[in-house]
């Protein structure tokens, strides 16, 4: 299943003032017995964040929830996270903010991915975007809102869920002895810093910051929270040799919980982006050419 991908900013670093005061006794000839003092350092503060740009980022911090925790279960009970309707089913049903009518038809107009799954949705959702009778808008409104409220009761209460990410392992890690994952769904990076951003070679060489699959409507996207956790330990260098032979062909199979749902905020108003934050519970490395799982790592 192909997903979109994208990526989000956020979070900022605050500076600390390290004062060095260090004194020191100096030895002198007889005649000069006096100590002599080595002067106190501090380091140059950095600018104090202004009262509007805190009030500012502020209006800009997302909508949040956060979930409670859920045990690893049979691999049975996990729904498939890339499916098209699972982000806007578990969204819809586990949000705790009022979401007008129009709002929530508006992030499933055109949702062409979501054809095969659910029809009538891709059909009403395309029909309101051409249509000008005030009252044959306000049908289709109708129509498209039942639908999305209908999907959210089928497993938005189930919160566990898998997903095949098609990407694979880092190279071999010889200083670490072990594999992490190089996609970026694994990654708690939020923002580039300013360094990283500086010029062309800063950014090459910076690690990326987090993204998001986005398989059914565009405004509902899915990425994981706590990705960076997973390394893989592999000291044995004959295994890890193995293992490295086979990463081109190897796939990353995720179970997890939906911890966090957010909203987009954007100067204290909705943006459009609705997000479905996913834990990691375990995470296998599937090799695709045999089938075989050639690691797994449970938090």
């Amino acid at each position: 299943m192909n997903a979109k991908k994208s990526i989000s900013p956020k979070y900022f670093a605050v500076g600390i003032i390290v004062g060095l005061c260090s004194t020191f006794l100096v030895a002198c000839s007889d005649s000069d017995a006096d100590a002599k003092k080595v002067e106190k350092k501090a380091e140059v503060q950095p600018p104090k964040q202004s009262e509007a740009e805190k009030k500012f980022a502020a209006l800009n911090q997302p909508r949040s929830i956060e979930l409670p925790p859920l045990e690893l279960a049979d691999v049975s009970k996990y729904q498939d996270m890339l499916n098209p309707m699972t982000a806007l089913q578990i969204y819809t049903a586990q949000h705790t903010w009022d979401e007008t009518q129009d709002d929530v038809v508006d992030s499933v107009k055109n949702a062409i991915q979501v054809r095969t799954e659910n029809p009538d949705l891709y059909k009403y959702g395309y029909e309101i975007l051409t249509a000008q009778d005030a009252f044959r808008k306000k049908d289709l409104s109708d129509k498209i809102f039942a639908i999305v409220k209908d999907e959210a009761g089928k497993f938005g209460s189930n919160r566990l869920v898998k997903a095949i990410i098609p990407d694979h392992l880092a190279a071999y890690d010889f200083a670490s002895k072990g594999f992490k994952v190089s996609s970026c769904m694994f990654s708690d990076k939020l923002e580039y810093s300013k360094e990283e951003m500086r010029n062309e070679a800063s950014f090459k060489r910076a690690s990326p910051t987090r993204c998001y699959y986005n398989p059914g409507p565009t405004d509902y996207k899915i990425g994981l929270t706590g990705g960076s956790k997973f390394f893989f330990d592999v000291p044995d260098e004959a295994q890890a040799r193995k293992i490295e032979a086979a990463r081109p062909t190897s796939n990353i199979v995720v179970y997890g919980y939906v911890k966090n749902i957010e909203r987009e905020t954007i100067t204290d108003h909705f943006g459009p982006k609705r997000y479905v934050l996913v834990a990691p519970q375990r995470v296998d490395v599937v090799d695709t050419a045999s089938g075989s799982v050639l690691l797994s790592k449970t938090l």
